[in-house]
């Protein structure tokens, strides 16, 4: 059954294709929606995630495998805070490993709560690391 919607680009399109095969793990996790405007000139999808225990995370991926991951605080008194932002990182094309990130983002971001946030940001930023693409130039 096909929730999300359908898109031109291979890496968007595996992608909502793998969050509707996790749909029924991450709905157990909290409650995920999601925003795009098509047709556009230039294809992307936003995620939100609101966990049940847990801060708020938006996931932004456009056609040319560019992705922003923010945790926005969940807490009364700081609620909306910016805890991480991860900017226009450019991605491999593995909508599998894409999602497990996504999914240890939510999972870390629970860390968060029992004074372990330091260990929960650096796992989620090697996380999201790994799937960098890198231009390294040889000497």
């Amino acid at each position: 059954m096909t929730w999300l919607p359908t898109f031109e680009s291979t890496f968007l399109n595996g992608i909502c294709r793998r969050i509707e095969a996790r749909g029924k793990a991450l709905k157990h996790q909290g409650k995920l929606t999601w925003e795009t405007k098509q047709p556009d000139d230039f294809e992307w999808i936003s995620f939100y995630f609101e966990p049940i225990l847990g801060h708020y995370i938006i996931c932004q991926l456009s056609e040319d495998n560019r992705a922003s991951i923010f945790i926005r605080d969940r807490s009364r008194a700081r609620r909306g805070r910016v805890l991480l932002a991860i900017k226009e990182t450019i991605l491999f094309d593995n909508c599998i490993a894409v999602v497990s990130a996504l999914e240890t983002t939510i999972a870390q971001s629970k860390m968060f709560f029992i004074e372990k946030q330091p260990e929960a940001l650096e796992r989620i930023r090697t996380t999201w690391s790994d799937l960098q693409v890198r231009i390294v130039e040889k000497e």
